[in-house]
């Protein structure tokens, strides 16, 4: 008889290691029931909730019961597509346009691992020049292949890829 020894960490959903980051960080996550469709929250500690830009407004960011971010960043639902991509997919280089406070950038190099994960933000955002230096810190801690870099799209994106994700650099930084 074959017996099997299963661990928690084997059935571990990606959204709740996300969260967990998060708070390990001191950030507390809240995200909305549905994206794409703006649904009443409860209000957090007395607080309403911010109405959102475009009705996209999908996960708030708190430390010490204010807000660091005011959202854009994947759903819940959509963090679980990206595990359910990561069963088929593995690529190397990982380029996001927009980090604010991580939530998507970081929640990008948990799902592939193995890839290098370069962000760009412009800073302009609420929360975004904090949330820079925050989701380097916080992957640098963590142990994960995240670097964010202040920059614009469409204008920098062609030096950034280049200079931070060519198949060379990359080689590069993982064997120097």
């Amino acid at each position: 008889m074959h017996e099997t020894i299963w661990s928690d960490a084997m059935f571990k959903p990606l959204s709740s290691t996300l969260v967990q980051l998060y708070e390990r960080h001191g950030v507390e996550v809240l995200s909305s029931v549905a994206p794409l469709v703006w649904v009443t929250l409860a209000t957090h500690k007395d607080k309403p909730p911010v109405e959102p830009p475009n009705d996209r407004l999908f996960t708030y960011l708190y430390v010490d019961d204010r807000m660091v971010s005011n959202g854009g960043g994947l759903h819940m639902t959509e963090v679980y597509l990206l595990e359910c991509l990561a069963t088929v997919l593995s690529p190397e280089r990982i380029f996001i346009i927009g980090n604010a406070y991580g939530w998507s950038t970081l929640g990008l190099a948990l799902a592939f691992p193995k890839a290098k994960v370069v962000a760009v933000d412009d800073g302009r955002a609420f929360g975004s020049r904090a949330g820079i230096d925050w989701t380097n810190r916080t992957a640098k801690t963590e142990g994960l292949d995240v670097t964010v870099v202040s920059g614009s799209s469409p204008c920098d994106v062609g030096r950034i890829v280049r200079v931070r994700l060519s198949p060379a650099r990359c080689r590069q930084l993982r064997h120097g």
